[in-house]
């Protein structure tokens, strides 16, 4: 069910987005800064949670805070400590 009416992902989309969260997903493991892929990631996560409620997941939550930590953690050494 989307939220707010949304139009669900489908089709050649659907395929395309899901491609491209493997490849940078991939690109996070090699590069090493990994800023870029995992905000690219993170944001088709997001359209993806935005346009069907089923993803709401708890893991899903989860693997993005810890996302958003690492792109956190490279933008400021400090947070490395945590």
């Amino acid at each position: 069910m989307p939220v707010w009416s949304l139009p669900p992902i489908e089709g050649a989309v659907a395929v395309a987005l899901h491609g491209a969260l493997f490849v940078l997903a991939g690109l996070a493991m090699i590069i090493p800064r990994t800023r870029w892929p995992i905000v690219g990631f993170l944001a088709i996560m997001i359209a993806f949670c935005l346009a069907d409620q089923t993803r709401w997941q708890p893991w899903v939550f989860q693997y993005s805070f810890v996302l958003v930590l690492v792109v956190k953690g490279e933008a400021h050494p400090w947070v490395r400590l945590m």
